[in-house]
């Protein structure tokens, strides 16, 4: 069976950087992304698995709530935390 899948969605490097320790060393798989163009590419990619969205709820860009990876149009129906 293959690690669960988090991409992070953090604007600042040093959370990313923390997050990732963190969840890779509980044995998940860690995608990260820094802005909401960056999370939807990743999102968009038709082999890319998805079981978690981890992401900032302020970002410099856009509001890390307008992107729950089930919308349209990144088309995973993964859960989310804000």
């Amino acid at each position: 069976m293959s690690a669960p899948v988090i991409l992070v969605l953090e604007d600042f490097e040093q959370a990313r950087f923390v997050i990732r320790l963190v969840l890779e060393g509980g044995g998940y798989e860690v995608f990260e992304a820094a802005t909401e163009a960056q999370a939807l590419d990743l999102c968009r990619e038709p082999e890319q698995r998805l079981d978690l969205l981890i992401s900032d709820v302020v970002l410099r860009e856009a509001c890390g709530l307008r992107l729950p990876c089930g919308s349209q149009p990144c088309g995973h129906a993964c859960p989310s935390s804000s």
